[in-house]
C-alpha cells in the first residue's frame, strides 16, 4: 500500500520514485550534520591537544622610567601566568641575558654595572626585557626602560703622573714625586691651587691624603670645592694640629674658625686624610676618618671643580684623591 498525504482535503499518494527522493534528502541532511559534528569535535580536541596561547607577562618592578644608580643591586620582579604551565622566565638588559627562573614568584637580581670614571654625572637609558615560556613552546614578553645614573667620579693616585690633567697656577712648582702630587709654593702671600673638573648632581664626597714636607708649620693647606660662581668652600689644616672651614665669595667667611684637634697627626712624615661630604644642606667634615662635625651651609652651590691648595712658603704632597657624586 502506498503512503497517503492529506493536502488541501485531498488524498495524495507518493510514487515509489518520490519516496526514494525524500529518503535521499533525509540521508544527505543526516550526513552533513554528522560531518559538522565531527569537525566541531575535532576543533575542540585540537584546542585541548595543541596549546596555541602565549603566556601573559608583566614587569612589575622596577617601574617603567625608574632611575637607578650604577653599582646598585635591584630585584627585577615579574608577574606571569598561562593557561597551562610556565616553564621559564628569562630576563635581559640591552639584549644581554642576566638571569632566568622557573619558580614563582619570578624575580632576578641585577647589579647595575659600573662605567668608566667620568668628571660629570650622566644618565643613560637601559632596556629591560622579560620573556615567559610555557610547556608548549609559546612565549610572551614585556619591556620597560630605566634610567641609569652614573655619578661624577675623579680618582687619582698619581701613579701615572698628571694623567688626569690638573690645572695649575704658575706661581708654584707642581711635580710628581714618588707617586704623589707635589705642590711647593713660594713666600708670596698667596694661595696656590691645582684644580680639576668635577660636576656632581647635588651631594658628593671629596677626600685626599695630604703630607707635610717642609715650610711654615703654621701655614694652611687642604682641599676645597668651587662652584659655577667661583665661590669656594675649603677645609684647611696646619701641621701643628689646627683646622678651619671657610668659604670665599669676594671675601672670606668662617664656617668654623681655627680649632685645635687631636685628630690631626702632627708627626713629621705622617699624612692626614681630609674629607668633605655634602649631604643636602649640611657639610660634614672628617679628619683621618673621624667626624669633626656637621655644619649648615648655603654657600657651596652648583659644584664644578675640586681643588688642592697650599698657602705661601709650603711644600705639600697630595695623594689618593677620591671625589664622587652621591
Amino acid at each position: 500500500m502506498k503512503p497517503l498525504d492529506l493536502y488541501n482535503g485531498t488524498v495524495r499518494r507518493y510514487s515509489d520514485n518520490n519516496k526514494k527522493i525524500i529518503l535521499k534528502n533525509i540521508s544527505n541532511i543526516v550526513f552533513k550534520m554528522t560531518v559538522i559534528s565531527f569537525i566541531l569535535s575535532f576543533i575542540v580536541s585540537c584546542d585541548e591537544v595543541l596549546d596555541v596561547y602565549p603566556p601573559e607577562i608583566e614587569i612589575i618592578k622596577p617601574v617603567d622610567g625608574a632611575t637607578i644608580k650604577e653599582g646598585e643591586t635591584i630585584s627585577i620582579e615579574i608577574d606571569a601566568s598561562d593557561n597551562k604551565t610556565i616553564t621559564e622566565v628569562e630576563i635581559s638588559v640591552d639584549g644581554n641575558i642576566i638571569g632566568n627562573t622557573s619558580s614563582s614568584p619570578y624575580s632576578v637580581e641585577w647589579t647595575v654595572p659600573s662605567s668608566l670614571a667620568s668628571e660629570k654625572y650622566s644618565i643613560e637609558k637601559r632596556t629591560i626585557l622579560a620573556k615567559a615560556f610555557d610547556d608548549a613552546g609559546n612565549w610572551g614578553q614585556d619591556e620597560i626602560s630605566v634610567n641609569v645614573k652614573t655619578p661624577a667620579r675623579v680618582m687619582d693616585d698619581f701613579n701615572n703622573g698628571n694623567a688626569y690633567g690638573w690645572i695649575e697656577d704658575y706661581l708654584a712648582a707642581y711635580i710628581i714625586e714618588n707617586g704623589e702630587y707635589s705642590i711647593e709654593s713660594i713666600d708670596d702671600g698667596f694661595q696656590h691651587w691645582a684644580k680639576h673638573t668635577f660636576v656632581p648632581e647635588g651631594d658628593f664626597s671629596f677626600e685626599a691624603s695630604i703630607k707635610y714636607i717642609s715650610g711654615n708649620r703654621n701655614s694652611p693647606y687642604g682641599i676645597g670645592v668651587f662652584n659655577t660662581s667661583e665661590t669656594r668652600t675649603c677645609l684647611w689644616i696646619v701641621k701643628d694640629g689646627w683646622y678651619k672651614i671657610s668659604y670665599y665669595d669676594n671675601s672670606w667667611h668662617d664656617i668654623r674658625d681655627w680649632t685645635s684637634s687631636s685628630l690631626i697627626d702632627t708627626t713629621f712624615s705622617n699624612p692626614n686624610k681630609l674629607m668633605i661630604v655634602k649631604n643636602g644642606n649640611s657639610l660634614e667634615i672628617y679628619i683621618n676618618d673621624s667626624a669633626t662635625g656637621s655644619f649648615s651651609i648655603s654657600s657651596i652651590g652648583e659644584v664644578n671643580r675640586i681643588g688642592l691648595y697650599v698657602q705661601d712658603d709650603l711644600h705639600i704632597h697630595f695623594d689618593d684623591i677620591q671625589a664622587e657624586g652621591l
